[in-house]
Protein backbone atom coordinates (compact mmCIF):
# COMPACT_ATOMS: atom_id res chain seq x y z
CA UNK A 1 0.00 0.00 0.00
CA UNK A 2 2.97 2.33 0.64
CA UNK A 3 4.09 1.89 -2.97
CA UNK A 4 0.88 3.35 -4.44
CA UNK A 5 1.61 7.03 -3.48
CA UNK A 6 5.18 6.66 -4.77
CA UNK A 7 3.86 5.21 -8.05
CA UNK A 8 1.37 8.07 -8.43
CA UNK A 9 4.11 10.64 -7.76
CA UNK A 10 6.34 8.97 -10.37
CA UNK A 11 3.49 8.93 -12.87
CA UNK A 12 2.79 12.63 -12.25
CA UNK A 13 6.44 13.60 -12.77
CA UNK A 14 6.63 11.46 -15.93
CA UNK A 15 3.44 13.04 -17.26
CA UNK A 16 4.76 16.55 -16.51
CA UNK A 17 8.02 16.00 -18.40
CA UNK A 18 6.25 14.41 -21.36
CA UNK A 19 3.61 17.12 -21.77
CA UNK A 20 5.74 20.20 -21.08
CA UNK A 21 5.71 23.02 -23.58
CA UNK A 22 9.03 23.40 -25.37
CA UNK A 23 10.76 26.77 -25.81
CA UNK A 24 11.34 27.18 -29.57
CA UNK A 25 14.26 29.22 -30.90
CA UNK A 26 12.88 32.47 -32.31
CA UNK A 27 14.49 33.49 -35.61
CA UNK A 28 14.08 37.23 -35.00
CA UNK A 29 16.09 37.17 -31.78
CA UNK A 30 19.83 37.68 -31.39
CA UNK A 31 19.89 35.11 -28.59
CA UNK A 32 22.98 32.98 -27.94
CA UNK A 33 23.04 29.34 -26.83
CA UNK A 34 25.58 27.09 -25.13
CA UNK A 35 26.78 24.16 -27.22
CA UNK A 36 28.88 21.17 -26.24
CA UNK A 37 29.89 17.76 -27.54
CA UNK A 38 27.23 15.43 -26.19
CA UNK A 39 29.57 12.49 -25.59
CA UNK A 40 31.81 14.40 -23.16
CA UNK A 41 31.06 15.54 -19.60
CA UNK A 42 29.82 19.13 -19.58
CA UNK A 43 32.35 21.59 -18.18
CA UNK A 44 33.33 25.18 -18.86
CA UNK A 45 36.31 24.23 -21.04
CA UNK A 46 34.20 22.45 -23.66
CA UNK A 47 31.26 24.89 -23.76
CA UNK A 48 31.01 27.13 -26.82
CA UNK A 49 28.36 29.69 -27.74
CA UNK A 50 26.44 30.16 -30.95
CA UNK A 51 24.05 33.02 -31.70
CA UNK A 52 21.09 33.52 -34.02
CA UNK A 53 22.26 35.44 -37.08
CA UNK A 54 21.68 35.93 -40.80
CA UNK A 55 23.86 33.40 -42.60
CA UNK A 56 25.06 34.42 -46.07
CA UNK A 57 26.45 30.91 -46.64
CA UNK A 58 22.96 29.45 -46.14
CA UNK A 59 20.69 31.38 -48.54
CA UNK A 60 20.70 34.40 -46.14
CA UNK A 61 18.53 32.41 -43.75
CA UNK A 62 18.36 33.14 -40.04
CA UNK A 63 20.02 30.37 -38.11
CA UNK A 64 22.88 29.08 -36.00
CA UNK A 65 26.36 28.40 -37.40
CA UNK A 66 27.71 25.55 -35.30
CA UNK A 67 31.32 24.66 -34.40
CA UNK A 68 30.66 21.23 -35.93
CA UNK A 69 30.42 22.89 -39.40
CA UNK A 70 26.66 22.29 -39.40
CA UNK A 71 24.02 25.00 -39.82
CA UNK A 72 20.69 24.99 -38.02
CA UNK A 73 18.16 26.91 -40.14
CA UNK A 74 15.44 28.78 -38.27
CA UNK A 75 13.77 30.88 -40.96
CA UNK A 76 14.26 31.21 -44.71
CA UNK A 77 12.46 33.14 -47.42
CA UNK A 78 11.11 31.57 -50.62
CA UNK A 79 14.46 31.84 -52.42
CA UNK A 80 16.25 29.41 -50.13
CA UNK A 81 17.28 26.99 -52.82
CA UNK A 82 14.13 24.99 -53.44
CA UNK A 83 10.76 23.90 -52.16
CA UNK A 84 11.33 22.31 -48.78
CA UNK A 85 8.60 21.28 -46.37
CA UNK A 86 8.53 23.17 -43.08
CA UNK A 87 9.52 20.86 -40.19
CA UNK A 88 7.02 20.33 -37.35
CA UNK A 89 7.04 22.64 -34.32
CA UNK A 90 10.19 22.15 -32.26
CA UNK A 91 12.11 20.72 -35.23
CA UNK A 92 14.56 22.51 -37.51
CA UNK A 93 16.26 22.03 -40.87
CA UNK A 94 19.94 21.18 -40.56
CA UNK A 95 22.59 21.61 -43.24
CA UNK A 96 25.08 18.83 -42.51
CA UNK A 97 28.82 19.12 -42.95
CA UNK A 98 28.76 16.57 -45.80
CA UNK A 99 26.47 18.90 -47.77
CA UNK A 100 23.32 16.92 -47.04
CA UNK A 101 20.24 18.18 -45.30
CA UNK A 102 18.21 16.77 -42.45
CA UNK A 103 15.81 17.62 -39.65
CA UNK A 104 16.66 17.71 -35.94
CA UNK A 105 14.19 18.15 -33.11
CA UNK A 106 14.29 19.65 -29.66
CA UNK A 107 13.92 17.21 -26.77
CA UNK A 108 13.85 17.34 -23.00
CA UNK A 109 16.84 15.80 -21.19
CA UNK A 110 15.65 14.78 -17.75
CA UNK A 111 19.19 14.23 -16.50
CA UNK A 112 19.98 17.97 -16.47
CA UNK A 113 16.43 19.37 -16.86
CA UNK A 114 17.26 21.07 -20.17
CA UNK A 115 15.79 21.24 -23.64
CA UNK A 116 18.45 20.38 -26.21
CA UNK A 117 18.86 19.81 -29.91
CA UNK A 118 21.39 17.11 -30.79
CA UNK A 119 22.99 17.12 -34.25
CA UNK A 120 24.36 14.11 -36.17
CA UNK A 121 27.89 15.32 -35.26
CA UNK A 122 27.02 14.81 -31.53
CA UNK A 123 26.84 18.53 -30.85
CA UNK A 124 24.19 19.48 -28.30
CA UNK A 125 22.58 22.92 -28.41
CA UNK A 126 21.17 23.86 -25.01
CA UNK A 127 17.98 25.71 -25.93
CA UNK A 128 16.45 26.14 -22.48
CA UNK A 129 17.25 24.99 -18.94
CA UNK A 130 15.08 25.20 -15.88
CA UNK A 131 16.67 27.90 -13.68
CA UNK A 132 16.87 25.46 -10.78
CA UNK A 133 18.86 23.05 -12.99
CA UNK A 134 21.81 25.45 -13.04
CA UNK A 135 22.44 24.60 -9.42
CA UNK A 136 22.59 20.85 -10.09
CA UNK A 137 26.12 19.52 -10.42
CA UNK A 138 26.94 15.86 -10.85
CA UNK A 139 30.34 14.88 -9.52
CA UNK A 140 31.60 11.57 -10.89
CA UNK A 141 35.10 11.72 -9.43
CA UNK A 142 36.70 14.08 -6.97
CA UNK A 143 40.46 14.41 -6.85
CA UNK A 144 42.05 16.37 -4.01
CA UNK A 145 45.46 17.92 -4.66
Amino acid sequence: MVHLPLFLLSLTIFDYTQSREMHPILPDSEKCFDTYTDVQPINLSNLTKTCVETLSEAYNCRGLALVSNEILLLECNETDGGDVATPPKGCYRLLKRDGGEGVVCQRFKRRNLCEVIKTPANLAIEVYCDRSARGIVTVKQLKLV
